[in-house]
């Protein structure tokens, strides 16, 4: 059967595992599967921006945030900011913080830390991978739905067979979802470098 929304996938579980008592935990199977798939895909598909005020030392990052692309501060020519550990932030500090235009920014927690503390209102533009799309009613789809359902539906299944206490089939979805992520990941470099090699650049003065 076609997998195209929540319902259909749910559907699909519960027919792989010919099982039709597990309705409940269902959805919980595929909740866990979004999770490990959040700690390890990031593509093309998963990054978006957001923008933000910042005024002061501390803001707190948008929802959904994964993991950072790029920032930039835009002045009249944007800029982006430099990482630092926050560690090198501390020491930075350190040294003196007048206040001024920021040329630096850390993460802590679920805050973007800049250095030095903004002497006024500047807006910072931000390109992230965002957690996946959720899925909720049994109407609803997303990218990596439609992409790939096999990841949803495998995933799924690596996660129901600790709970059925099945370790061999542990082992054979985990195999099955790692194939399709990894073939997402090559899918994913293939469509943003087109096989050419990354060249570095080197400003000459």
């Amino acid at each position: 059967m076609a997998i195209t929304n929540y319902g259909e996938l749910k559907t699909a579980v519960a027919d792989w595992l010919n099982r039709d008592d597990l309705t409940s935990v269902i959805p919980t199977f595929i909740d866990l599967a979004v999770a490990k798939m959040n700690r390890r895909l990031r593509t093309r598909e998963m990054i978006t921006r957001s923008t933000a005020n910042v005024t002061t030392q501390y803001t707190k990052l948008p929802g959904g945030f994964l993991s950072m692309r790029n920032i930039q501060l835009n002045v009249s020519t944007p800029k982006s900011l430099e990482f630092l550990s926050v560690e090198q932030m501390d020491q930075e500090r350190a040294l003196g913080n007048t206040a001024r235009e920021p040329v630096y920014y850390t993460i802590i927690g679920d805050t973007i830390e800049v250095f030095p503390s903004p002497d006024a209102s500047y807006e910072i533009e931000l390109a992230y991978y965002k957690t996946l799309p959720a899925l909720s009613a049994d109407a609803d789809t997303n990218w990596l739905l439609t992409k790939a359902p096999d990841a949803y539906l495998y995933g799924a299944l690596l996660q129901a067979a600790p709970y059925l206490k099945d370790t061999a089939e542990t082992s054979l979805w985990l195999q099955a979802h790692d194939m399709v992520v990894n073939e997402l990941e090559i899918e994913n470099e293939k469509a943003i470098y087109g096989g050419s090699t990354i060249k570095a650049r080197h400003r000459t003065f």
